[in-house]
């Protein structure tokens, strides 16, 4: 008789859940690099459709982010054009700590 224990299985999702990293870290990662990286890039490496959102969120925790609209294709200047972002260089739109309400840089 098999037997079903729903505590191993919960645990073991639930460890899953833990350890993978949310749309925004892994967003945040790409941009690390400093390089600008369009909508259309964002979805095909990390299967974001909702980029923009992620961007806004990312910049309500305080990080300075950079975008402005591009063609995709930056050989054909009359390819549509998209959202392309990446992460400021300047070191004081990096949020140093918080403390309630209050960012200090």
């Amino acid at each position: 008789m098999t037997r079903f224990f729903p505590g191993l299985l919960i645990e073991g999702f639930m460890s899953k859940l833990i350890n993978k990293p949310t749309q925004n870290q892994k967003l945040l990662s790409l941009l690390q690099d400093g390089e600008w990286h369009s909508t259309i890039e964002i979805r095909e490496k990390l299967f974001i459709m909702q980029s923009a959102t992620r961007i806004f969120e990312i910049k309500e925790q305080g990080n300075g982010i950079e975008s402005k609209m591009m063609p995709h294709n930056q050989n054909d200047l009359n390819s549509p054009k998209v959202a392309w972002y990446r992460l400021k260089k300047d070191l004081k739109q990096d949020r140093l700590f918080e403390v309630g309400n209050v960012r200090a840089y």
